[in-house]
């Protein structure tokens, strides 16, 4: 399946929910999603392969992607995406988030936060620019089995850990870091969408009134 050049703004829960194990390589470009009450992009449920590319997610309440399935295969990847907050698991493939840029939010970029079935964490995010803390570690999240961090523009790769996992403190992250040998991924640049926006309609809330 690709979805191409599609828009969802001010609905009451997410602008993309995804819940599907497959077989079959799916693609989204070139998707913006802005102002709903949920998540730009929710991604479940267990073992499937998307790629997310070339999108803008913007102001959307509950932030702007919740991955909660591994890759079946190659794995899924969000690459080149804008995230703007505006002020705001069973055996597979990592979740790669790259060449993206992270903004407008409160806590941190990308939130690691505690899961019902206490699955552990895959995930990579390479490449990619913050507005602020990078990374915020529930602590009440399983042991990940494996969470890296290469920041945009560094060659030097991060393997986060529990804070009490052992590693130098990251006390802004609530974690623990240490050295990751060599990536097989080159560095590359942050390419955030070309997709622009123009004009916009005002920001949902949710129900009982909260933004």
């Amino acid at each position: 399946m690709d979805l191409q050049r599609c828009l969802a703004h001010n609905n009451l829960q997410d602008g993309i929910f995804v819940w599907l194990n497959a077989r079959h390589h799916h693609v989204v470009t070139e998707f913006a999603a802005y102002h709903n009450g949920g998540r730009g992009i929710e991604h479940g449920a267990y073992l499937n392969d998307f790629d997310y590319t070339a999108s803008v997610l913007y102001g959307n309440a509950a932030g702007g992607v919740a991955p909660h399935a591994l890759g079946r295969d190659k794995g899924s990847l969000f690459d080149g995406l804008l995230i703007d907050a505006a002020g705001h698991e069973l055996a597979g493939e990592a979740v790669t988030f790259s060449r993206s840029r992270f903004t407008g939010y409160r806590k941190a970029g990308v939130a690691v936060r505690a899961a019902a079935d206490g699955k552990p964490d895959d995930v990579a995010v390479l490449d990619c620019e913050f507005g602020g803390n990078e990374l915020w570690m529930d602590p009440e999240s399983a042991p990940p089995r494996s969470i890296v961090l290469r920041r945009a523009g560094r060659s030097e790769a991060l393997q986060v850990r529990k804070a009490d996992g052992g590693g130098t403190a990251q006390p802004q992250w609530n974690a623990a870091v240490g050295p990751v040998p060599a990536l097989a991924a080159r560095a590359r640049p942050v390419q955030p969408p070309a997709l622009r926006l123009r004009g916009a309609a005002a920001p949902t809330t949710r129900v009982g009134g909260r933004s």
